[in-house]
């Protein structure tokens, strides 16, 4: 199985994804599989990926070969490294027009949305409720949290800002921008996954980890 992964934004990454459906569709043993992720999930993944296989790849996409799904990881490369590999195996050069490309990069930006918007509706999904969202450390934790990967479950995140004082104008913009911001990233596609929560009782009700916060001073 060819693996694909890169961003569905990327030219060169619709590129070969659409030489993978030409070729999926001709030969029955060509399996292929897309990882897609965006922006600033895609340099967190390029750093993993990096990592755990000893690679030094900087830009989408980046391919390679699993012999088993899930198992070792045969690098066939870059984009050009691809284009080689396709022509030794199978003789075939493809040549796409912009409007082609860019038909491709929309279905791939749709294919993304879509993937997002189911993994965050699933049921039993992890909620995290952080309650005195006004505070200032609210965005730093957001983006700390954001960035662990025990996180996430398959089954989906959920983070709920609750304030006791959100009926209050400034107030209620803080949270509402701290939750903006965190959705805006695309992580989990169009789909909203931080909330704010006016309700004290169902920001705690079924959350899997409660935060608190509240003001402090140092101890001198």
């Amino acid at each position: 199985m060819i693996i694909f992964s890169g961003n569905p934004e990327c030219p060169k990454f619709a590129h070969a994804v659409r030489v993978a459906q030409y070729l999926a569709s001709r030969l029955p043993k060509f399996e292929y599989k897309m990882i897609l992720k965006l922006d600033m999930n895609w340099k967190a993944f390029l750093e993993e990926i990096n990592a755990e296989n000893d690679w030094h790849f900087t830009s989408s996409p980046v391919i390679w070969e699993e012999i088993i799904p899930g198992g070792k990881k045969y690098k066939i490369g870059e984009l050009g490294d691809f284009w080689e590999y396709v022509y030794n195996y199978y003789g075939l050069v493809s040549f796409l027009s912009t409007e082609e490309l860019q038909s491709i990069i929309d279905e791939n930006i749709e294919a993304y949305h879509d993937e997002k918007c189911t993994f965050v509706d699933k049921p039993g999904r992890r909620i995290i409720s952080i309650c005195g969202a006004s505070s200032e450390i609210t965005d730093y934790l957001l983006n700390e949290l954001i960035n662990l990967k025990s996180v996430y479950t398959d089954k989906g995140l959920e983070i709920k800002l609750h304030d006791k004082n959100l009926n209050d104008f400034e107030v209620k913009e803080k949270v509402y921008d701290s939750a903006y911001k965190i959705n805006h990233m695309g992580i989990m596609g169009k789909k909203s996954f931080v909330k704010p929560e006016p309700d004290c009782e169902q920001a705690i009700l079924g959350c899997d980890l409660l935060i608190f916060l509240g003001e402090y001073s140092p101890i001198k």
